[in-house]
């Protein structure tokens, strides 16, 4: 794990909680149950109790949070590809926070408002990660936070029963 992942790891901290119950259900560090479930990474059952489940999730720690996120967000992502430490940080914020397709299709929106000719299909490829690293990264940082935002504010608009509670927490953190 190299510094650029462990500045974006401890960016990530920040904004996560421990465990909670939330719209996303059981969740610790930010990695729910459902992420955990479809991982199969038994590595991370942690009362060695041949499944992966709540429990296992509970008795994460920050160092096997630090571990699942790099195996399985920002390695698979290629996050490493990406030249700006502060646009590697922003992107797996938005993509762990809003989930890979809808995170990805963020950042393709983003890159759009600079005329890059990308589709919008929420995968991170070649081209996306070209487009990335083509943008200057201080412009790419306000689009990116302006796409969050935009993403967010859709959201409480839509179902604001379930998501107004969350909207402070959200445009701050969108704003970093």
């Amino acid at each position: 794990m190299d510094a650029k992942f462990k500045c974006a790891f401890e960016n990530l901290m920040e904004l996560e909680g421990g465990k909670v119950t939330d719209h996303a259900g059981a969740t610790n560090y930010g990695i729910t149950l459902r992420n955990l479930l479809d991982s199969d990474d038994m590595d991370f059952d942690k009362d060695h109790d041949g499944d992966l489940d709540k429990q296992d999730l509970w008795a994460f720690t920050i160092d096997d949070a630090r571990i699942y996120v790099y195996r399985h967000w920002w390695v698979p992502l290629g996050l490493e590809k990406v030249i700006s430490p502060d646009v590697a940080t922003k992107m797996l914020d938005i993509i762990f926070n809003c989930g890979v397709p809808r995170g990805v299709r963020i950042v393709q929106q983003a890159c759009r408002q600079f005329s890059e000719r990308l589709v919008v299909d929420g995968k991170l490829g070649k081209e996306t990660l070209k487009s990335v690293n083509r943008i200057p990264p201080m412009a790419l940082m306000d689009a990116l936070r302006d796409e969050q935002r935009g993403w967010y504010a859709y959201l409480i608009k839509a179902k604001p029963w379930k998501y107004q509670k969350y909207e402070g927490g959200w445009m701050a953190r969108a704003k970093r």
